[in-house]
């Protein structure tokens, strides 16, 4: 692979309905993600929303699907300034020792959508 791009796109209502059950947020989003959720006052269900997208879109570019790899094993943080990035754990933690993930999320107040970017570290 020498690029490769994955974009997803979620009602924000319907991420809000699934977020109620504690389930979905242990068994999708790691301990470290839904510390994230929880310090957002303002727009929780946008953070949440724009998390799952970016699973989904990230597998979607990776060409994999979910059965190649778990939600819980992609963790989508934020840095300093706010721009998410990606941890993977599990079958793909080294998969960053030869590719370059990019993620981007954006929300409305009733979506989310996400994009990631894949391509092989030796065209840096």
């Amino acid at each position: 692979m020498s690029f490769s791009i994955g974009l997803d796109m979620i009602d924000i209502p319907r991420i809000k309905k699934m977020a109620q059950n504690e389930t979905f947020l242990t068994k999708i989003f790691t301990p470290k993600e839904n510390e994230l959720f929880n310090t957002k006052k303002n727009n929780k269900y946008q953070t949440i929303a724009g998390n799952f997208c970016g699973k989904e879109a990230f597998v979607k570019a990776a060409g994999t699907g979910f059965s190649g790899i778990s939600p819980i094993e992609i963790e989508i943080l934020r840095d300093v300034s706010g721009k998410p990035f990606i941890t993977l754990y599990g079958r793909y933690e080294h998969f960053l020792d030869e590719h370059t993930v990019e993620i981007s999320i954006t929300h409305t107040d009733s979506s989310s959508a996400a994009v990631v970017l894949i391509y092989d570290k030796k065209y840096e």
